[in-house]
């Protein structure tokens, strides 16, 4: 399986709001992933696997931390390392920038995006209580520290 990072255009979008559809009771309109693409404090990628989008993720650019807005993997294609791969894209993205943290929301009963984020070093920082609907349900706060402790100010 050849898998390929790319940012996201109109088509591609398209392809991503269906894959949102299929993945969250609450799932964006194919308008917003079209109208994302205009926001310049937004990056949004998608993975192709041999041509086909099978997931994407999107963050904004908070000055020192990037949000994950987004992720999400085709049910076709789960545990073939995409989404991995795309939290690896934007963890690169990050240090290149010199971000300091990557921050994420998840519902708390998503346990397999969970232990992707555990797995690739971030750390529960909070919840927020009936945070999601459709259904109700607590979000647990992850982020990920990206400078080292040498290079952040101290006083």
């Amino acid at each position: 399986m050849n898998i390929k990072i790319e940012p996201m255009n109109e088509a591609t979008a398209l392809a991503a709001a269906e894959i949102e559809a299929l993945c969250f009771s609450s799932p964006w309109p194919p308008e917003s992933f079209i109208n994302i693409l205009n926001n310049n404090n937004a990056l949004y990628l998608i993975a192709l696997c041999d041509g086909v989008v099978a997931g994407y993720i999107g963050i904004f650019d908070l000055i020192d931390e990037f949000s994950i807005i987004n992720v999400a993997t085709h049910p076709d294609y789960r545990k073939k390392g995409i989404g991995r791969l795309l939290m690896s894209k934007i963890r690169k993205h990050a240090e290149n920038k010199g971000c300091a943290v990557i921050s994420l929301e998840v519902r708390e009963s998503n346990v397999p995006a969970r232990t992707l984020y555990d797995s690739l070093g971030y750390t529960v920082c909070g919840r927020i209580g009936n945070y999601y609907s459709d259904p109700k349900e607590d979000a647990i706060l992850y982020q990920l520290e990206i400078r080292n402790q040498e290079d952040q100010c101290t006083f």
